[in-house]
């Protein structure tokens, strides 16, 4: 649906797809992805979606242009303009660069923050 919208052709698609593989999950901590995910999340309480329709394809254009709304920061109209222009390119996997595993040290002491009386701390504390 999202290609059909954007005008991609079929054949686009499929090479796409084939590239791409198969489907993964992951986590993110991109805060700007959560963020817009809960920006639509919250818009979605109130909306009233036509649930006999599997895709609500016009709230799927107005959801995938609000919550890119960054793309208008580097020239795009819209969020299928954007994608337009990434399949016109040439498609290619790029390499996975394995970073090293990384440990975080606590260097603060706990106790000291529940000895502190937080009335007493300004806004700017």
């Amino acid at each position: 649906m999202t290609f059909d919208i954007a005008g991609i052709t079929n054949e686009k698609n499929d090479e796409y797809l084939n590239l791409a593989g198969g489907i993964q999950v992951a986590v993110t901590s991109n805060r700007s992805v959560m963020g817009s995910i809960n920006l639509v999340a919250e818009e979605l309480i109130s909306l009233r979606l036509n649930i006999n329709q599997t895709i609500n394809r016009e709230k799927m254009v107005f959801y995938s242009n609000y919550i890119h709304t960054r793309l208008f920061k580097k020239g795009y109209r819209n969020s299928a303009e954007a994608l337009r222009d990434a399949l016109n390119k040439p498609l290619k996997l790029e390499e996975v660069i394995e970073g090293e595993p990384y440990s975080i040290e606590k260097s603060w002491n706990y106790s000291e923050l529940s000895q502190l009386d937080a009335s007493t701390l300004s806004e700017q504390q």
